[in-house]
């Protein structure tokens, strides 16, 4: 509820300000980008864990910090106050987690290992102010940041093991995700009618994986993709 609260909100207040042509006199551009994001888990993401049946022990440990790579990519709507300022709201797929390895004992001696994938992936939708500089006649550097709410899509925990494998469904993750990103990019424009988009961007996570858990999302993501401008706008920076 409160997601949908901070994204109603947000909208709105593109909506008021786009209605303002004379005043904020706004110029709009849409696209589309895709490319490659490493995300990785932060926190408490050391694990371990022993059971016995009353006469052998077993026991679970190891940590799930290294990166996941995986694809982050999908539209974006940009309204330019100002060659110097703008606002973009994006809708991204966005696939997160993270990866790392443990290992079994029984009664004390090692009984094996696995790799272990947590696949948390997500509709994301950031919503960034977009400061922008000229850096020629055709081009602008970009420096962007603002919040982020992400709606888990598919929660997945993947084991492998001497050349075996096994995935399961992880009940427990939270619906809603909150961070928020900072990075920097370029536009060119190569033409007109289109801009080339390029930037890079670090989203942190706000609120942690699963109720009771010290684990949080985070992604260095890197795209690229193409925009256009709307009502017969310039795409020249």
């Amino acid at each position: 509820m409160k997601a949908r609260v901070l994204v109603i909100a947000l909208v709105g207040i593109l909506v008021c300000l786009s209605g303002r042509p004379a005043a904020a006199q706004v110029r709009w551009e849409a696209g589309f980008k895709g490319g490659v994001g490493l995300a990785k888990l932060t926190g408490d993401t050391g694990f371990s864990d022993s059971f016995t049946d009353g006469v052998d022990t077993f026991a679970f440990s190891g940590d799930i910090s290294d990166y996941r790579t995986g694809f982050v990519g999908g539209g974006f709507a940009t309204g330019n106050f100002s060659d110097a300022f703008g606002i973009r709201l994006e809708v991204l797929y966005a696939q997160k987690g993270g990866t790392g390895s443990g290992g079994v004992t029984f009664n004390g001696a090692p009984a094996g290992s696995a790799d272990i994938t947590f696949k948390l992936d997500y509709l994301e939708i950031p919503i960034l102010g977009v400061a922008s500089f000229p850096a020629g006649s055709a081009t602008k550097m970009n420096v962007l940041g603002g919040p982020v709410v992400a709606f888990n899509t598919s929660a997945k925990l993947k084991a492998e093991s001497q050349g075996q494998s096994d995935e399961q469904d992880i009940s427990d993750v939270e619906s809603t995700d909150f961070g928020f990103a900072v990075g920097a990019g370029v536009t060119i424009s190569p033409s007109k009618t289109m801009n080339v988009v390029i930037d890079g961007r670090y989203t942190f996570g706000l609120s942690d994986t699963s109720s009771g858990a010290n684990i949080k999302n985070s992604c260095l993501a890197l795209t690229a993709g193409l925009s256009f401008p709307l009502g017969g706008a310039s795409a020249a920076p």
